[in-house]
């Protein structure tokens, strides 16, 4: 094995604004022990939060947070698209994912569901052990939040959607996005 000894490495014509690419793709390139700073990051990520009004928008119906109901809080290389609140992976970006979403009810007795899709396809599934459904449990009084989590393997132009069903009622996901009581939030995970 070759060592290489450089203080700095510049992109030969763009002189700091190009790509410097090191190994090839499926190799893994790892950082030294102790190696601090840098800029990797979770990229392509986003976070929002959402207004309840409307949510959902008819008893038994899965409904899209609407994008008229967001206020995007970051949005890192632009992959959540708010004219239709969806998360499609760019290209070069494929790899595993994490995504999160909370939502408050409110003042009511009911059962709340949320889930995430892919591709447009509900990702709650009991019989394959995947997940992807939040829900409160039945007769619970006053604010009642649901959340969950999802970790999962997205190609490039995979997207994800998150839908919010109340099993008696409509429009009862709590209506204020002012204190983030219901957000979305999602990244691409590196070094694993």
């Amino acid at each position: 094995m070759s060592k290489l000894f450089v203080d700095e490495i510049v992109h030969q014509s763009s002189q700091g604004s190009g790509t410097i690419t090191l190994g090839a793709s499926g190799e893994k390139v790892d950082l030294g022990t102790g190696v601090s700073g840098g800029t990797l990051s979770n990229y392509p990520a986003f976070g929002f939060n959402f207004d309840g009004e409307n949510l959902p928008s008819a008893q038994n119906v899965f409904t899209k947070i609407p994008s008229a109901n967001i206020t995007m809080i970051y949005n890192v290389g632009n992959a959540f698209d708010t004219s239709n609140s969806r998360f499609t992976v760019p290209s070069g970006y494929a790899g595993k994912y994490f995504f999160y979403c909370k939502f408050l009810g409110q003042n009511n007795t009911n059962v709340y569901r949320g889930e995430f899709y892919k591709n447009g396809s509900s990702l709650y599934d009991t019989t394959n052990g995947v997940n992807g459904q939040a829900r409160t449990s039945e007769g619970d009084s006053g604010y009642t939040p649901a959340d969950n989590t999802l970790f999962i393997d997205l190609a490039e132009g995979d997207y994800i959607e998150y839908y919010i069903r109340n099993s008696t009622a409509a429009n009862i996901i709590y209506s204020t996005n002012a204190k983030g009581y219901n957000y979305f939030i999602g990244y691409r995970l590196i070094g694993i």
